[in-house]
Formats: structure tokens, C-alpha cells, sequence
């Protein structure tokens, strides 16, 4: 099972962990990718098109959110 989501803590992780435990997954790794912020803002703010977040600044404070929340694996 893969899961390409922004999971930035321990909760919204631990969801993902008993699902694949369910499911007879053995191993289970993480990829942590420790993207700076200030690229992170400039990717956003340069969207075209994006299904979810679009260019705009609710979209910087969903970023906000994430940046004050996260925990790193």
C-alpha cells in the first residue's frame, strides 16, 4: 500500500499504520520529505488548476496550518 498524503502527525499517521496492520502488512516505512516552507509557498501560489488548493491565500494559510501542526515521523 502506498499513501501519498500529507499526514502531519502522529494522529492523522496512526490511521494509515492500523489500516495496513489489518490488512497483514509486515514492514511499513515512512518517507519524510523535509521540503523548506518558503518553496512550499511558492509552489502554491503558482498552481494552475489544482483540484483542492488553488492559488490563493486560503490555500498559504492550509500551509500555515500544516507548518504549525507538524510533527515529523
Amino acid at each position: 500500500m502506498i499513501v501519498d498524503r500529507t499526514n502531519f502527525n502522529p494522529e492523522q499517521r496512526r490511521v494509515w499504520i492500523e489500516l495496513a496492520h489489518r490488512h497483514g502488512a509486515g514492514q511499513l516505512h515512512a518517507v519524510y520529505l523535509a521540503t523548506p516552507v518558503a518553496l512550499c509557498r511558492r509552489r502554491v501560489t503558482s498552481r494552475q488548476a489544482h483540484p483542492t488548493l488553488a492559488a490563493s491565500q486560503s490555500s498559504l494559510r492550509v500551509l500555515q496550518r500544516f507548518v504549525a501542526e507538524l510533527v515529523p515521523p
